[in-house]
């Protein structure tokens, strides 16, 4: 699963998506283009979603959904597991309550949950979600995964 980040990493990186190191669509979910779309400069904001509509992707549900961020149908209802709450509030501590931790915290219970790994750059996101047993790389990492044959 790309965290936003990437797409903007691919995108300065100058990456042809073609040659990124998988076959199989990459995760994602109504945050990641929710995001992108909110790109105030509006030159970036279209190359970011040419970037995005670029790679072979699968949109799946958010595993949370909170009022104002969740679109209707692309999320499910919050488990009263305290996985969600738990990221927020370890997100939170980290950096201050930053404004997106709450976007941050549902991609990455997603990729939890659903046993994804998650491709990011913001260092609390992969440190929180490998705290929460989740499997986490950064974007130089997964570039230098062997293609498949």
């Amino acid at each position: 699963m790309f965290d936003t980040n990437i797409f903007n990493r691919i995108l300065d990186g100058q990456i042809d998506v073609k040659t990124l190191p998988n076959t199989e669509p990459f995760y994602v979910t109504h945050i990641q283009r929710n995001e992108i779309e909110n790109t105030k400069n509006a030159e970036r904001r279209e190359a970011l979603l040419r970037t995005f509509h670029g790679i072979n992707h699968s949109q799946v549900p958010t595993e949370s959904a909170y009022w104002g961020i969740s679109e209707w149908g692309a999320a499910k209802w919050s488990a009263d597991d305290g996985v969600i709450e738990g990221m927020i509030e370890k997100l939170n501590q980290k950096n201050k309550n930053k404004k997106n931790n709450g976007l941050d915290a549902l991609i990455g219970e997603t990729a939890i949950k659903n046993e994804y790994t998650l491709v990011t750059d913001d260092n609390d996101l992969r440190e929180v979600v490998m705290e929460m047993g989740g499997t986490v790389i950064d974007f130089e990492e997964f570039l230098s995964k062997e293609k498949p044959t």
